[in-house]
């Protein structure tokens, strides 16, 4: 069970950096649009921001139920991807945020 644990860990962290990436990304254009007054890009650029993360998030939940079939909510493997993941993040400065990432992927996994 262990060694199903650190590739699905990586592929969470991956998902965290992609989120992290996209966010800022959005998040650099959004004045660019306001200074030119384009609002019908501003209104797109800000409803991609808000379902950014829950169109990661939600796609990496059914990419570990795929990947861990009946064990998907199986608390031990999470417990060991947790662990993994914790190590990841460790020392970052958005360590917190990491951390709610992975509490939503595990919730989104026991709630379906």
């Amino acid at each position: 069970m262990s060694q199903r644990a650190l590739p699905i860990a990586e592929k969470l962290f991956e998902g965290y950096l992609s989120y992290i990436e996209a966010f800022n990304s959005y998040t650099r254009l959004a004045p660019i649009y306001f200074a030119q007054r384009n609002w019908q890009a501003t209104q797109v650029n800000h409803r991609q921001r808000l379902r950014l993360y829950k169109d990661i998030l939600f796609q990496l939940a059914k990419s570990f139920q795929e990947i861990l079939g009946s064990d998907s909510s199986n608390r031990t493997i999470w417990s060991l991807i947790k662990k993994e993941y914790r190590q990841m993040i460790t020392g970052r400065p958005d360590a917190e945020l990491a951390e709610t990432f992975f509490q939503f992927d595990f919730q989104k996994n026991f709630s379906q």
